[in-house]
């Protein structure tokens, strides 16, 4: 089962997901919280990025498009998320 972007009251904490020094080079698309706080966003660069829960903001890069992701979902559990891409794939990633 595949959460929407986050249930009940929205964050209040609020993050720079694109930056010259971390992050994304380019728009982010699409977001989304796993169950224990991360943030996961796409962009246009052709990335995702899994950020920590807390801490200075850090980005775990998720390489594998060549175009634009588009969208994004993680799963209930938060293990797995799954981005689809104007590259024409879908690609399944083990975030948990």
């Amino acid at each position: 089962t595949l959460s929407p972007c986050w249930r009940g009251a929205p964050p209040s904490r609020r993050r720079s997901l694109y930056t010259k020094f971390h992050g994304h080079t380019e728009w982010v698309t699409d977001v989304s919280h796993t169950p224990d706080g991360r943030v996961l966003s796409a962009g246009m660069d052709g990335k995702l990025c899994l950020w920590n829960a807390s801490g200075p903001p850090r980005c775990a890069e998720l390489l594998g498009h060549t175009g634009s992701v588009s969208r994004l979902a993680v799963s209930s559990t938060g293990q797995h998320a799954v981005s689809t891409s104007y590259d024409k794939t879908v690609r399944v990633w083990a975030v948990g």
